[in-house]
């Protein structure tokens, strides 16, 4: 036609209105993910909570009911943290959780979870693994950790189980608990499978 659409002063308010509800539109969504990525998320070393590691649990679990894959939790916990903060202080204390959470993320599988359990424990869930694989993985990461350059020599206890039939969360967590206790009461650095 050739002709030209001339816009009046009423479509340009009309248009401001949608712009502007658009621009809201979006940034809700972006508040919406921020504000879910922090109630997962430890906010000093940032990997995933307590909170998503029970999520996670009940999600794998399930899965691991309806198929022949394994699944392992494992429990590590920084020997002697107590000591390293009294030697350099809290701002250290925290440097050594960012960086033990840094090693874990860097050095799982994409499918493998690890969350901050509480203080200095940490909480690994291996998704579609053996015992035997897990092992191979906490001597992996144990390794990493006492060669890794940090103030003094740094060990880990772990505690690591495989989930098995019937067992639900609770337990599962506990198991996981009591092999890692057992690690500490053997004298710390080392690994304890639950039997």
């Amino acid at each position: 036609n050739g002709q030209i659409a001339e816009f009046t002063e009423t479509d340009l308010k009309i248009l401001t209105i949608l712009v502007k509800g658009i621009a809201s539109a979006v940034e809700n969504v972006h508040l919406y993910k921020e504000l879910e990525y922090l109630t997962i998320t430890d906010p000093l070393t940032h990997i995933f909570n307590f909170r998503h590691l029970i999520k996670s649990l009940d999600y794998d679990m399930k899965r691991a009911k309806r198929s022949s894959r394994g699944l392992v939790l494992m429990m590590l916990d920084i020997d002697n943290f107590k000591d390293y903060i009294y030697s350099f202080g809290q701002n250290e204390g925290d440097e050594l959780l960012k960086a033990v959470s840094t090693i874990l993320t860097s050095n799982l599988r994409e499918i493998d979870i690890a969350c901050r359990y509480a203080g200095d424990e940490f909480a690994v869930i291996l998704p579609d693994t053996s015992i035997e694989e897990a092992k191979i993985v906490a001597n992996k990461i144990k390794n990493i950790i006492e060669k890794y350059n940090f103030k003094k020599k740094i060990t880990l206890s772990m505690g690591v189980v495989s989930y098995s039939p019937g067992m639900i969360r609770r337990d599962f967590i506990l198991k996981a608990d009591m092999a890692l206790s057992q690690a500490k009461r053997e004298g710390k650095d080392r690994i304890c499978i639950y039997s």
